[in-house]
């Protein structure tokens, strides 16, 4: 096993190409994502289905702003609970 802190240093860490893309419940929602987004894409006139995808797009933004954040108070959090282990 590559040693994590080599690898984090070469900026060869990239948990997302795991976490995700290997996860079926993940891939079930994109598949029904993409579905739905080529109906809209007929159903919709193009300005409609422009603000749509922008609708989309600033959501996801959002999203990874969230999952971003979570992961860094969890990071801490679990950094804090060694610190607290390590000091008793």
């Amino acid at each position: 096993m590559k040693s994590l802190i080599k690898t984090i240093y070469y900026g060869t860490l990239n948990p997302d190409d795991k976490v995700l893309k290997e996860d079926e419940e993940y891939q079930k929602l994109s598949e029904q994502i993409l579905i739905i987004m080529e109906k809209l894409k007929k159903e919709s006139s193009n300005e409609n289905f422009k603000s749509i995808t922008e609708l989309m797009e600033i959501t996801i933004e959002s999203n990874s702003l969230e999952s971003e954040n979570a992961f860094l108070h969890g990071f801490r959090y679990g950094a804090l609970i060694m610190m607290e282990i390590l000091s008793d």
